[in-house]
């Protein structure tokens, strides 16, 4: 019957060997520095969240096995030399994407967060941290206390947020070298004991668009 096979989680990383574990429900290798599979898959997160054009799966897999790319630092090192030395990479490809590193040189305080790839920080959760700290340096410095107060915030995500950003300070310190983080436009702060806080409100007769 469909569901009665056990699924046994594979013990090494196919791609390292090295030992892997179960995370929530997927599998994850323990070697984060020297696992070229993991290595592309961090690429490739940080070149979709912002928006670098033309680095495929492929092209990162040569990039990496050649040793010229191993974290998304290095994208900003790039150099046209660097690049057309490998078979099928002319002079107009290796500029193309030199142009598209460059275009990605300042970054939305929102996308930078998400293109760190910590866990669980996504879309709405990296502009909601946006929108509440303003700067790269505040979101930084924010505590379990602040971001548990966010909408959709509780403490396993906040949690996560904190010793993500803390696990990926090289990588952070390393791409604030290439890149400008631009402020973000703070949401207002909700208003606290105002005249109604506190209050229910009962309203009878007949509404438009609702039941």
């Amino acid at each position: 019957e469909p569901g009665d096979t056990p699924i046994v989680p594979p013990e090494t990383c196919p791609s390292c060997q090295a030992d892997a574990k179960v995370d929530g429900d997927v599998v994850v290798c323990t070697n984060p520095s020297g696992c070229g599979a993991r290595a592309v898959g961090v690429l490739e997160h940080f070149a979709k969240a912002t928006d670098i054009e033309g680095f495929g799966q492929v092209w990162l897999e040569t990039f990496v096995d050649a040793g010229l790319l191993q974290s998304p630092v290095d994208f900003y090192k790039l150099t046209v030399d660097d690049l057309v030395v490998f078979d099928r990479m002319g002079l107009t490809l290796a500029q193309k994407l030199v142009d598209q590193v460059n275009a990605a040189r300042k970054l939305p305080l929102a996308t930078f967060l998400r293109a760190l790839g910590v866990p669980d920080l996504g879309k709405t959760a990296s502009k909601t941290i946006a929108q509440r700290f303003g700067t790269f340096e505040a979101a930084r410095a924010a505590t379990i206390d602040e971001l548990v107060k966010l909408p959709k915030f509780g403490e396993l995500l906040a949690g996560k947020v904190i010793h993500g950003l803390a696990d990926r300070a090289v990588l952070i310190d390393g791409l604030l070298e290439h890149i400008e983080v631009l402020e973000a436009e703070k949401a207002p702060e909700p208003v606290v004991g105002g005249a109604f806080e506190g209050k229910s409100f009962l309203f009878t007769g007949t509404l438009v668009a609702m039941k």
